[in-house]
């Protein structure tokens, strides 16, 4: 993580960009206060053919939609929600998110 904290409300604009870009490990609050951590991508290129959108599908308000490379399917989050996205230190994680990070990220890396 790098050593320069951001603003939590700063994290979706950085993530946004980098799901569009390739894939990335980031971390968000469930609505149940669940901390989820996904390695997701909004990018084509790293999405099956068969599970590519169609744009038929309702659009969904304060939500973002990424293809979740652990588990193969499309997941969504609030992004106000998003606490973590690699390479982005951010000061205000609970040190309880912070340490399941650190293990998740040894484990997937």
């Amino acid at each position: 993580m790098a050593n320069n904290p951001i603003k939590i409300e700063d994290l979706y604009p950085i993530l946004r960009q980098r799901l569009q870009e390739g894939t990335i490990h980031f971390a968000y609050r469930k609505k149940s206060g669940e901390l989820r951590i996904a390695h997701g991508t909004t990018s084509l290129e790293h999405i099956p053919e068969e599970s590519h959108p169609s744009g038929y599908g309702p659009e969904k308000s304060n939500t973002q939609a990424y293809w979740d490379l652990n588990v193969g399917g499309w997941r969504a989050f609030n992004p106000l929600c998003v606490v973590w996205v690699q390479g982005v230190a951010n000061a205000n994680l609970l040190e309880s998110e912070r340490e399941a990070i650190v293990t998740y990220m040894v484990e997937h890396l």
